[in-house]
């Protein structure tokens, strides 16, 4: 049986999860979209460097020779390997585990990686300058501590006078919203005249998970509330509220549950999962983890599902006024042998 993989993000205090840095989540994302087990370990800014040297982790750069160690970082108990950087990470785990989503589609690393460029260019400068003060106080302490020591020292400056609120900051905030309507100009319309919700198309992609991540890092740290979240969710026609609708599925940190995940849209990648999603006409908008099924079912057992359904049921009624199923009915569907990359179907022979 796989063993989960092992995934080093930055613990922050602004979510329930810990998880809010916009790089480790494009790796985590990538992670969440393919359906491969993960456990996360938190590792705070002080001690990156000595835990890449520990698992023997290659430096992501390198000043005046002096090489430097970010994360994310994954480790694959499975084949040894241990990965720096997402964009690496999200290609490793193309390589290796070829039957799920593939995040960088064949013949396009380039294209991403020109995207991922070019998103850096246009955008990075101005998120720094209206984020960098939300961030720090979203850190843990001994986080908080090590993030202002050293980004000031790089900036030359308090933090405090990166983005002063007021002018300063408006016009930064500006070109993140300017950089953001360039990006959208890029994707626009297909063919038929409907939006494309993402980059290539209707199949996200490594450039899809660059956008979400950084909303992710808005969001969180930036706070529902605050005038750029607000402005954000606006911004294009609504453009990038629609992007985090269709992508909450993927934003959880190690399973899919509702502890991960306060805003209460679950996503989940397991074929019995699907089947119930189906069953009850919820589509995507509520999901349960199942937690230590019956034995001899697997994680992605439908009697586990028969089980559950009784505590499911008054939930679903009373959350979404529906009226469930008998939970009886379940036994027609079967477990698929893929627990990822599978799709269950209505009928009494072998999925």
């Amino acid at each position: 049986m796989a063993k989960s993989l092992i995934f080093y993000d930055i613990p922050g205090l602004a979510s329930p999860s810990k998880a809010w840095s916009s790089n480790p989540f494009k790796a985590r994302l990538v992670l969440n979209m393919k359906g491969i087990p993960y456990e996360t370990v938190w590792v705070e800014y002080p001690d990156i460097a000595s835990l890449c040297k520990k698992i023997n982790a290659e430096p992501t750069s390198f000043e005046n020779d002096v090489p430097q160690y970010t994360l994310p970082i994954l480790q694959d108990p499975n084949t040894g390997a241990v990965v720096s950087e997402s964009f690496k990470i999200a290609r490793y785990l193309d390589e290796t585990y070829p039957s799920t989503i593939k995040a960088i589609p064949d013949g396009t690393e380039a294209f991403q990686e020109m995207f991922l460029a070019i998103f850096g260019e246009k955008m990075i400068s101005p998120l720094i300058h209206t984020m960098i003060l939300p961030t720090v106080r979203a850190l843990t302490p001994r986080g908080a501590e090590y993030f202002r020591r050293t980004r000031e020292k790089a900036f030359g400056r308090k933090l405090e006078e990166i983005a002063p609120e007021g002018a300063v900051w408006d016009e930064h905030w500006r070109g993140v919203l300017a950089g953001l309507s360039a990006i959208q100009s890029w994707i626009g319309a297909g063919k038929d005249g409907k939006e494309r919700m993402f980059v290539m198309g209707d199949v996200p992609s490594f450039a899809d998970v660059v956008l979400i991540s950084h909303l992710v890092w808005l969001k969180i740290v930036g706070g529902v509330d605050s005038k750029a979240w607000k402005d954000l969710m606006e911004a294009d026609g609504g453009r990038w509220k629609r992007l985090m609708e269709r992508s909450e599925k993927w934003i959880w940190v190690d399973k899919p549950d509702v502890v991960t995940n306060p805003e209460g849209v679950i996503g989940t990648v397991y074929p019995a999962a699907r089947v119930v999603f189906d069953w009850l006409g919820l589509d995507n908008n509520i999901g349960i983890y199942v937690r230590n099924p019956p034995e001899n079912t697997g994680h992605c057992g439908v009697s586990a599902w028969h089980v559950m359904l009784q505590d499911i049921q008054p939930f679903v009624l009373e959350e979404f006024g529906l009226t469930p199923h008998q939970h009886g009915e379940l036994h027609r569907y079967v477990t698929v042998p893929d627990p990822y990359g599978g799709v269950p179907v209505d009928h009494d022979g072998p999925a």
